[in-house]
């Protein structure tokens, strides 16, 4: 039984350049993102999740005043989306996103936003 279930797997990479961000130290970071989406019969619907994980890099260590900086970020997200064609489609989804902030000791420490 087949579920054609098309899943997408992308990585990247980022260089920080607002003056707010650089303010608090932040360079940049690395993503990772993975989508699935399942078509809806022949309707053009489909539906599906991303998840994402973003990791942020610093060039100096946490100080006080740069408050509640994310070292990562971990969102999930259903989509629900229509396919006008192959190319083109309008999606839309929820996101609930899960911060790391730096100024917790626990690295891995996830706290909803």
């Amino acid at each position: 039984m087949a579920y054609d279930i098309q899943m997408r797997f992308a990585t990247g990479a980022n260089f920080e350049t607002t003056p707010e961000m650089l303010n608090v130290a932040q360079t940049g970071g690395v993503n990772l993102i993975t989508s699935f989406v399942r078509d809806i019969g022949t309707s053009g619907f489909a539906t599906g999740a991303d998840f994402v994980f973003i990791y942020k890099t610093f060039h100096r260590n946490y100080e006080d005043t740069d408050r509640f900086v994310a070292r990562d970020y971990v969102v999930i997200s259903p989509v629900v989306k229509y396919n006008f064609t192959d190319r083109v489609n309008l999606s839309t989804n929820v996101a609930k996103p899960f911060i790391g902030p730096r100024s917790v000791s626990d690295e891995w420490a996830l706290q909803p936003l």
